[in-house]
């Protein structure tokens, strides 16, 4: 018990971590890890949709039965990603979680959330109440969201704003109740939410403005809180399309080494990484083996980092799922993963095994 209570400490400081609970290299005998990778950019095409859906079935309902440890950056159906932060998005119920784990990075995708809120408004004609609807659920689930609209809340008493721009902010207040108090997945109760709340008054020009200002604060707290995180001098602002290069979104593309490709690639593999490593050194002594659920994008950056903390150590593989022979393929690997005794963590004694890195 004591190792799963210090995992939940870990959970909860987890987009900071600098290394992981354990030495993963010098584990006793370390569980494969299986990355499995889902092409995220083709869904709207549905090629590879039913093969991807039966392999969460397969993944989530293992996991949810305590019978191999899952870390995901996904939740089980299309309903966006699993936050661990975020108690109502699991799609499970609460007693039913078992071995299974949200890696999401809350910061960060949090910043890439409010980026992608602005890109739309900018390049999209008529996205202005799709960007508040789900922006209702990130206010409610997401931690540095919540502080950006309670920031902005308070500085309501002090700015004369219009009317309808209190009005939006009521609506969100009230939109944000139903999603707190509501039993559904998070996904459907924002949709209920955005049904119960009147028909706004407000113009889509006001809504960019209250977005613009919402996104600001985003912004300014990532700076202000968590700029040595992100490793640069400061984030921009992304409130024009001549900002598109700077951020380097552009309507549905990305640019590669851009401040956007940063934080949705390169810094979430790294919360992604930090993650697995201390679920590694948690499922140690109980499973022999450890699956992974991410994005395609970041197959190669999880698994270079992996490799580089277990060493020779730690067996890693990968692979994307594109045929039925796949699915028995998985199937077939998740068959026999708990070990017949516990193990320990280290084959010896030194003063560092009880030693808990910080």
């Amino acid at each position: 018990m004591a190792i799963f209570s210090f995992f939940i400490l870990i959970i909860s400081t987890y987009a900071f971590a600098k290394k992981p609970y354990c030495e993963i290299s010098r584990l006793s005998v370390p569980p494969e890890v299986h990355i499995i990778g889902e092409d995220h950019d083709s869904f709207d095409g549905v090629k590879n949709m039913p093969i991807h859906e039966k392999i969460r079935a397969i993944l989530f309902n293992g996991a949810s039965e305590s019978k191999f440890p899952l870390a995901t950056e996904v939740g089980s159906s299309y309903t966006g990603n699993l936050y661990p932060w975020d108690k109502s998005s699991s799609p499970l119920d609460k007693s039913k979680r078992g071995t299974l784990h949200g890696i999401e990075s809350p910061i960060a995708h949090g910043v890439l959330a409010s980026y992608k809120f602005q890109n739309m408004l900018i390049w999209e004609s008529s996205s202005e109440f799709r960007v508040l609807s789900a922006a209702i659920n990130f206010i409610y689930s997401s931690p540095i969201f919540s502080k950006a609209f309670q920031s902005l809340v308070s500085k309501l008493k002090k700015k004369e704003k219009s009317a309808s721009y209190h009005q939006i902010v009521r609506q969100i207040q009230e939109g944000v109740e139903i999603i707190k108090n509501s039993a559904l997945p998070s996904n459907k109760a924002t949709d209920e939410a955005y049904k119960a709340i009147p028909k706004m008054q407000a113009s889509p020009e006001q809504i960019r403005f209250f977005m613009n200002d919402l996104h600001k604060e985003v912004v300014t707290i990532a700076n202000q809180k968590y700029l040595g995180y992100f490793g640069r001098k400061s984030l921009p602002f992304y409130l024009e399309k001549k900002d598109s290069l700077l951020i380097g979104k552009i309507g549905n593309t990305y640019l590669k080494n851009s401040i956007y490709y940063d934080i949705a690639i390169t810094r979430r593999d790294q919360d992604f990484c930090d993650q697995i490593a201390n679920l590694i050194c948690a499922y140690v002594p109980s499973y022999n083996k450890l699956f992974v659920l991410v994005g395609q994008k970041h197959l190669p950056g999880v698994q270079k980092c992996l490799e580089k903390l277990g060493g020779a150590n730690l067996k890693v593989k990968s692979f994307m799922p594109k045929t039925d022979e796949d699915i028995h393929k998985i199937t077939k690997l998740t068959e026999n993963t708990k070990r017949n005794h516990i193990v320990p963590l280290y084959n010896t004694k030194s003063r560092t095994d009880s030693k808990k890195v910080k």
